[in-house]
């Protein structure tokens, strides 16, 4: 799936502690920042894609629906 070039919605930063389930197990996380469409999270635990060495490396986006 392509990354947009742009964003529809603007982000605010956020800073918080959090929790994932993952795979039935609960992942604690970092929310980084927010918008009216979703979150960006960084974690320890396993991502399937991602840029190795990248700066955002270990985070993921979630999308709410």
């Amino acid at each position: 799936m392509p990354i947009p070039e742009r964003r529809y919605s603007k982000r605010s930063p956020r800073k918080r502690r959090a929790s994932l389930i993952l795979e039935l197990k609960r992942q604690p996380c970092l929310v980084l920042d927010s918008s009216n469409d979703g979150f960006r999270v960084r974690g320890a635990f396993q991502l399937r894609r991602g840029k190795a060495g990248s700066k955002q490396e270990g985070e993921v986006g979630l999308e709410t629906v």
